[in-house]
């Protein structure tokens, strides 16, 4: 991509700010590599933002305008004739309150996104214009604003929502009118709408029409979307995530950690998401906790320690804190980390001899957390859910069904270990991040597509 003519707006949930939406870090370098001007207008901010690349030019979301109640009353305001067909259509309508809130909180956070994009974009065409005159010097207003729009539409540029959320209607809206292409990810929680009640998400249809290219990070999420909208399969297109390959460690000493009943070194499973019902951590203590008391009954194992490490923080934190302030079990030992930024995670796996990551989600996309564990050589176990079956299968891992409980898995983990089998599940492991998950590779491929788009 020439640097010179490229500019793209990324929307964003709230990155830089709060803790949230690390993995998108991975990202950013190339699209600043590849685009002259990159600006990030996340949809929320929450206290101060992280450091980020200097080449970025960050639009802060400005309060009040971005508070709940303004954001309610600008979506009834400022509907345009979007807001009653949709509200319409949502659970339990007209009976339900939170059917009408929702889905005029969504249309308010769409048009803040979308009158800041006008609002910035039209600036930026304005700051370019004095530096570089125009060669009309008419004076009427019309031919003006006329002369504006189309320096604008001239300008080549680029709209990119990391999420297929509200954000990405304001995008639409504003690319509408800008004469931009507007791209979206798409990934879990903003694209299976069976998440929510009456599987009703407002303008979900909509977003996916209405895009210029839509873009699942899984081949389960690419099937999702082309099944049950046909007409708009043409310009659905996976795009996976990937990273980094962690630094180089002892490979020999880390794979003699996995298998057998070599009592003198600990057993250490980990897992890695926020502390939420939908991830179901206690599903994991409960696997560790069961694991703990098969090995207890056999010889083989009973001297050979369990270590459980959680990474991640969240509004569940607190009660599982407390729950495991009250096991008392010898022989397994627990650690809560709390949030850990992203480039250490797969430092203290290769550190702390991590030998499985455990996942046990309701509903997932592909989670990084297990590309993060593949990149390191470790196998994982997780359930047979959204696209998880297309990075776990029999080769690098224990994939079971979600209703399995975790006396079950502990056996199925007790079966990998006795049968040694979790050195080959690392390997293969580490091949499937090498060429599906490797993130040099995915994310060119990514910029060659945006080039292709901007310069098409």
């Amino acid at each position: 991509m020439n640097k010179e003519n490229g500019t793209l707006v990324l929307l964003t949930a709230s990155w830089p700010y709060g803790r949230g939406e690390t993995f998108l870090e991975s990202e950013i370098p190339y699209l600043t590599n590849y685009f002259k001007k990159v600006y990030v207008l996340p949809m929320f901010a929450d206290g101060s933002p992280r450091s980020f690349d200097d080449r970025i030019t960050l639009w802060p979301p400005t309060p009040p305008s971005a508070a709940k109640p303004a954001d309610f009353f600008r979506g009834i305001r400022h509907s345009h004739g979007m807001f009653l067909p949709e509200w319409k259509r949502s659970h339990q309508f007209p009976l339900s309150p939170y059917g009408l809130y929702l889905t005029a909180r969504t249309l308010g956070i769409a048009r803040r996104i979308e009158n800041r994009i006008i609002s910035e974009v039209t600036s930026l065409s304005t700051k370019t214009e004095v530096r570089e005159p125009a060669a009309s010097t008419s004076t009427d207003p019309e031919r003006k604003d006329e002369a504006g729009q189309e320096r604008i539409k001239n300008r080549r540029g680029m709209i990119y929502s990391y999420w297929m959320n509200q954000a990405s209607i304001g995008a639409i809206l504003a690319g509408k009118k800008l004469g931009w292409p507007v791209i979206s990810r798409v990934h879990g929680g903003d694209l299976y709408t069976e998440r929510y009640p009456g599987s009703f998400l407002p303008w979900h249809d909509w977003k996916v029409r209405n895009l210029n290219h839509l873009l699942p990070v899984s081949e389960f999420g690419q099937r999702y979307l082309q099944e049950r909208y046909p007409d708009a399969s043409s310009h659905i297109k996976i795009f996976r995530l990937g990273v980094r390959e962690p630094a180089a460690y002892n490979t020999n000493q880390t794979n003699a950690t996995h298998d057998g009943p070599n009592q003198e070194v600990p057993f250490h499973m980990a897992s890695c998401s926020s502390v939420i019902p939908l991830k179901r951590v206690n599903r994991i203590m409960d696997t560790a906790l069961a694991l703990r008391k098969l090995w207890d009954s056999n010889p083989r194992f009973e001297k050979r320690q369990i270590h459980w490490t959680h990474i991640g923080h969240g509004a569940g934190w607190a009660d599982l804190s407390k729950r495991i302030k009250n096991i008392d079990l010898p022989g397994l030992n627990i650690r809560l980390t709390g949030h850990m930024p992203n480039e250490q995670i797969t430092s203290y796996y290769l550190r702390e001899n991590v030998n499985l990551l455990v996942n046990y989600s309701t509903s997932e996309g592909i989670p990084v957390s297990i590309m993060e564990a593949f990149s390191c050589g470790i196998p994982a176990a997780a359930p047979h859910i959204g696209g998880i079956p297309e990075i776990i299968n029999s080769s690098t891992g224990i994939l079971f069904d979600p209703d399995t409980e975790p006396d079950k898995l502990a056996q199925l983990v007790d079966n990998a270990v006795q049968s040694e089998k979790l050195t080959k599940m690392g390997a293969a492991a580490k091949k499937k991040w090498k060429k599906e998950y490797h993130l040099e590779t995915n994310y060119r491929r990514f910029m060659d597509f945006l080039s292709s788009i901007l310069h098409s």
